[in-house]
């Protein structure tokens, strides 16, 4: 049989394979729009600056997951809820690990939405699970692309008054390295590494 990559299924064999998966509906396939290839873009870029970046030798990553791997499922008051963080990232040096979840916001999401997905870590913070799961709770990192939205970010969460601003750190583009990465020359030091997960 040919299996040149160009064949693909008739709709008669298309709905033999529904029904073998028990999928009663035809699966629609659609071309991601620029804004979702923008930012998936946008936090394509962090992560390869974070591991770039370790050619100097002044950190390790020791952790670098992407959605949906980072994903948190917990079970709230209202429900099963999911966090959906764009990055899970843990640095380190000799001496010290820094724990993150990442978002990567481009100034297209209004502030209220800003203000919900907060809410949301909120709740997993106070659900415990990620505590028990590496014994504490990654600081919460939103990445703006410039100074002027960084500030509308923090002024909506400061307003919030039902938001712990503490566990919050808006940042811009400019500034992500240094502060998901935040470590200086090597040091000769063998003390055990403490972790931090504030930046």
């Amino acid at each position: 049989m040919d299996a040149s990559p160009d064949r693909q299924l008739a709709p008669a064999g298309e709905r033999f394979l529904r029904a073998l998966r028990g999928d009663p509906d035809r699966r629609k396939f659609q071309q991601p729009g620029s804004v979702f290839v923008l930012h998936t873009l946008a936090v394509a870029d962090v992560a390869v600056e974070l591991l770039e970046h370790t050619r100097l030798g002044l950190y390790e990553v020791l952790e670098l997951e992407p959605e949906p791997v980072c994903w948190r499922t917990f079970q709230s008051g209202s429900g099963v809820l999911t966090l959906k963080p764009d990055l899970l990232a843990v640095t380190a040096d000799s001496e010290t690990e820094s724990h993150f979840f990442i978002e990567v916001d481009r100034g297209t999401e209004h502030l209220p939405a800003i203000r919900r997905k907060c809410d949301l870590y909120q709740r997993y913070y106070r659900d415990g699970s990620e505590e028990r799961l590496r014994g504490l709770y990654p600081a919460v990192v939103w990445i703006a692309p410039d100074e002027l939205r960084a500030n509308a970010m923090r002024e909506a969460i400061e307003k919030d008054r039902n938001l712990d601003t503490d566990l919050f750190t808006v940042i811009t583009t400019e500034d992500a390295l240094s502060t998901l990465a935040p470590y200086g020359p090597p040091t000769t030091t063998d003390s055990p590494r403490k972790e931090d997960h504030h930046p």
